[in-house]
């Protein structure tokens, strides 16, 4: 009859909290989450400059590792083409049944790659999730290289991107749905980014913005207004937790002191 008082259910908090201590105990004397930037779609945050593809994502890619802490970690980039939907008539379109690759990320020898599907340079939020999420395979990679033996380690890679900031353009583009009418009828399509659900991300989007500081009200202003309850909702559940964000934030504090 009613609905639950809780975003995600009490494994996916556990599972949260487990992996953002186990992140801030490895990252945080280097990266403090008292001063890392919440990263917003704001007019002007990502100025993209070039007339090509290749430039813009280029121009994209310094300002999402600028964000990230990481403008002078080396990277080349790569971008390739995926089987998205193809118009074969008409009035007929052929769609992958399985979800389509938005990045990768590679270590090779001495050289990291990272490869992004040219289409998104269209779609500039999913582009920047994508490099954030890209990032963030690096920035565990360094830091915790036994991370990549887990059997999770792509979703700790998606709170990983959060950590770092990118929280709203994960949540954003986590789902998108649109339909389309015109004289022959109707169509839907979906598309589904990243690896943790929209739920999830949002907790954890709440998590990052209480153990931080910031104030919701900036992450209410960029989400998409569909997630802007889900949103608060995360917020309370998160909220009932004070003896662990308290911690959250002394450890913080000794970070950002030196101690």
């Amino acid at each position: 009859m009613f609905g639950s008082s809780r975003l995600v259910d009490r494994n996916v908090e556990a599972w949260l909290l487990d992996r953002f201590e186990m992140l801030h105990e490895k990252l945080g004397p280097q990266r403090q989450l008292c001063r890392t930037l919440l990263v917003l779609p704001r007019l002007g945050s990502f100025v993209v400059e070039g007339e090509t593809d290749r430039e813009m994502a280029e121009s994209i890619f310094r300002t999402v590792a600028e964000f990230a802490g990481m403008a002078d970690w080396h990277v080349e980039l790569e971008g390739f083409e995926s089987a998205g939907t193809q118009q074969v008539s008409e009035y007929h379109f052929l769609t992958p049944q399985t979800a389509q690759v938005a990045g990768t990320f590679s270590i090779e020898g001495n050289s990291v790659l990272i490869r992004y599907d040219v289409a998104l340079v269209k779609q500039p939020q999913n582009l920047i999730a994508t490099f954030a999420h890209e990032l963030s395979h690096y920035l565990l990679a360094g830091y915790l290289p036994e991370s990549f033996e887990d059997e999770d380690h792509e979703l700790l890679t998606d709170l990983t991107a959060v950590y770092m900031g990118f929280g709203v353009f994960l949540a954003n583009t986590a789902f998108e749905f649109e339909g389309n009418q015109s004289f022959t009828g109707t169509g839907w399509a979906s598309r589904r980014m990243g690896y943790l659900s929209e739920d999830t991300l949002l907790a954890a989007l709440a998590l990052f913005v209480r153990a931080s500081g910031y104030d919701p009200d900036e992450v209410r202003q960029h989400l998409k207004s569909g997630l802007v309850k889900r949103f608060d909702k995360g917020l309370k559940q998160i909220d009932r937790l004070e003896a662990k964000l308290d911690a959250f934030r002394k450890r913080d504090e000794a970070f950002a002191a030196g101690v």
